[in-house]
C-alpha cells in the first residue's frame, strides 16, 4: 500500500503561496511570478521634455520675427523709377530717388500701394486725375493705364484687377530688361513708363442707349454727330430780309452723368 505523501506549503519572496509534495519537483523563477514593471519617466525626464517645449516656442516666434522684418524690408525697398503720361504731361506714380525732368507731380504718396491690388492703386490714379483736371473731364470715361515695352494695357473696370498688385508687373518688366541688358540688346527702358488713355465707360455708354430708347431715337441715332474745331456745327438762322446768317458754334462733349 502506497504511503500518502507529506504536504508542505512553501512561501516565496512576493507572498505567493504554493502547496508541493515531498515527490514534486517545482522550480519557479522570477519570469513566472513576477508581472513587468511599467517604465515612469523620471522627473529629469519630463523637465527636458517641458525645456524642449519651450524651444519650440522659441523658434516659431524667431521665424515670425524673421516674417516681420522682411515685410518691412520689403516697404523700404527703394522704388523704381515710374513714369506716368497724360496729354503730353508726365508725373511720377511714386515718389523716386531718381527724378526725372520736367515732372508735374507725383500721383501716389504713399509707397505701399505697389503692393496693394490694382484695383485700389486704380481709385488713387482716379482720384489724382480729377483733382488735377477736373471731375467732368472723366466722369464717363474708364481709365487705362498702357504699358508699351510689355504691350499690356490695365482696364479700370477689368475684374481681374483685385487678383494682381502693380509690383507683380514691375517685376516682370525687371525680371525681362535684365535678361535684355545681358543679351545687349538695343532700345532698353530705362525705367518703367505708362501712358493714361481714357475710353467710354461701359456703364455710361449703356445707360445712355437706354436713355434713348426711351425716346424716339433710332440707329441713326447711336453715332453723335462731330462737333469740334474741325468739324463745327453749323447753325442757321433767317433775319428780316430774307437774309441767312450761318453761325459756327463749338460746344464742349456733352457729359453723361453715371448712375450708381
Amino acid at each position: 500500500m502506497a504511503s500518502k505523501s507529506e504536504s508542505k506549503d512553501l512561501v516565496d519572496d512576493d507572498g505567493v503561496c504554493v502547496t508541493l509534495d515531498d515527490d514534486v519537483c517545482v522550480s519557479l523563477d522570477d519570469s513566472v511570478l513576477k508581472k513587468p514593471k511599467l517604465e515612469e519617466k523620471s522627473t529629469e525626464a519630463e523637465n527636458n521634455d517641458a525645456k524642449g517645449g519651450n524651444d519650440n516656442t522659441e523658434v516659431q516666434i524667431s521665424i515670425e520675427d524673421q516674417i516681420k522684418e522682411a515685410a518691412k524690408a520689403l516697404l523700404k525697398k527703394k522704388i523704381p523709377t515710374i513714369v506716368i503720361l497724360y496729354e503730353g504731361t508726365r508725373f511720377l506714380l511714386f515718389n523716386s530717388d531718381e527724378p526725372e525732368a520736367e515732372l508735374a507731380a507725383i500721383v501716389c504718396e504713399d509707397e505701399s500701394m505697389l503692393h496693394q491690388n490694382c484695383g485700389t492703386l486704380m481709385k488713387v490714379l482716379r482720384e489724382f486725375m480729377e483733382n488735377y483736371y477736373g471731375k467732368l473731364h472723366f466722369v464717363t470715361k474708364e481709365l487705362m493705364m498702357e504699358i508699351p515695352c510689355l504691350e499690356l494695357t490695365l482696364c479700370e473696370d477689368n475684374i481681374y484687377n483685385e487678383k494682381i498688385t502693380f509690383n507683380d508687373i514691375l517685376s516682370i518688366f525687371e525680371i525681362l530688361r535684365e535678361r535684355s541688358i545681358e543679351r545687349g540688346e538695343n532700345g532698353i527702358p530705362d525705367h518703367l513708363n505708362v501712358q493714361i488713355a481714357v475710353r467710354p465707360r461701359f456703364v455710361s455708354r449703356y445707360n445712355s442707349l437706354v436713355e434713348l430708347t426711351e425716346s424716339d431715337a433710332s440707329l441713326s441715332n447711336i453715332k453723335p454727330f462731330s462737333n469740334d474745331e474741325c468739324n463745327p456745327l453749323v447753325l442757321d438762322d433767317e433775319i428780316d430780309g430774307g437774309e441767312v446768317v450761318s453761325e459756327i458754334v463749338v460746344t464742349g462733349e456733352m457729359e453723361i452723368e453715371e448712375i450708381d
